[in-house]
């Protein structure tokens, strides 16, 4: 399971009452999360990857959809020496 698709699930099974939705959704905007659980969403996030996320580094922009997300994810992998394949492991 790659990043987008992790994150997709974990937001429909722990945050949004298992109600599935489209990975361009804007979460806020829509509705499929609120403030609260972007903070649980940035806890599972430092804990799945590895990774540090400094409140300052989260944006609007960033945090809008899954796949931003996912892409935001992936960068900061990418800057910590994390690799998916380490990610797994650590599983």
């Amino acid at each position: 399971m790659d990043v987008k698709d992790e994150v997709q699930a974990y937001i429909v099974k722990e945050l949004n009452n298992s109600l599935p939705f489209d990975a361009e959704a804007d979460l806020i905007k829509e509705q499929v999360i609120d403030s609260l659980q972007i903070m649980k969403l940035l806890g599972f996030l430092e804990q799945q990857y590895g990774i540090d996320i400094e409140l300052e580094a989260v944006t609007a922009e960033s945090f809008a959809t899954v796949s931003t997300i996912a892409e935001f994810v992936e960068l900061r992998m990418e800057t910590t020496g994390q690799s998916q394949l380490n990610i797994e492991c650590k599983s």
